[in-house]
């Protein structure tokens, strides 16, 4: 078993199947969604389900962003119970979604600030891709103070 322990926020379409992959990879992950009801079908598996994306931050050594866009990332940031409400330093995050170039910088920089790492990993492709683990990454980028 992997000692990894991984957070993931985002089950939608892509995010399922790609936590699905992890888990038969037998790494540990520990879910966050906005809509808790999407988190059932991984509690029911015996897997973490975290309150906040604070909590999961907390918790984790990676936490892995598959969600929407540019306003549900600012707000998974720095919202109500956001990654950065939290005072964890020294994690990577890695932000998967298909979002602005402005965002992605913006956060890089604050995780930066904050002691932690961020990277920039959106990848192309569909739930079939996704689900057989083949989607393909458009070469991410990574900033840190380390």
């Amino acid at each position: 078993m992997n000692t990894t322990q991984i957070g993931w926020i985002g089950l939608g379409k892509m995010g399922i199947p790609m936590v699905q992959n992890l888990i038969k990879a037998t790494y540990p992950v520990m879910v966050y969604n906005r809509n808790h009801a999407k988190t059932e079908i991984f509690s029911t598996q015996g897997l973490q389900v975290a309150e906040s994306p604070a909590a999961l931050f907390d918790s984790c050594d990676v936490v892995i962003l598959m969600i929407a866009d540019d306003s549900a990332v600012e707000a998974v940031f720095n919202g109500l119970d956001g990654l950065f409400t939290s005072s964890a330093t020294g994690k990577i995050i890695i932000n998967m979604s298909t979002v602005s170039p402005a965002i992605s910088n913006k956060m890089a920089l604050l995780c930066t600030e904050r002691g932690n790492y961020y990277i920039d990993a959106p990848v192309s492709g569909s739930v079939k891709q996704a689900t057989d683990g083949s989607l393909v990454d458009h070469g991410g980028r990574c900033a840190s103070s380390f």
